[in-house]
């Protein structure tokens, strides 16, 4: 549980120490344009229908045992 605390924590002043010091470099860092991204050069021509299974997806949660006797 002190781990996960301590992740949160990181989380919470490494993501304001890193968005308060990209504030600083005026255009954010990147500078190519965004009006080139619009949606009328969006082409789905190319997609194909699908014909197999729904893809699944599986997913297991375990105890981590080593943190549990802490």
């Amino acid at each position: 549980m002190r781990s996960l605390l301590l992740f949160v924590i990181g989380i919470v002043f490494g993501g304001t120490a890193g968005f308060l010091g990209a504030g600083g470099l005026g255009d954010s860092g990147h500078a190519h344009d965004h009006a080139g991204h619009g949606d009328a050069d969006h082409d789905h021509s190319a997609l194909i229908e699908w014909d197999g299974d729904t893809p699944r997806l599986d997913l297991i949660l375990l105890p981590d045992i080593d943190d549990a006797q802490n």
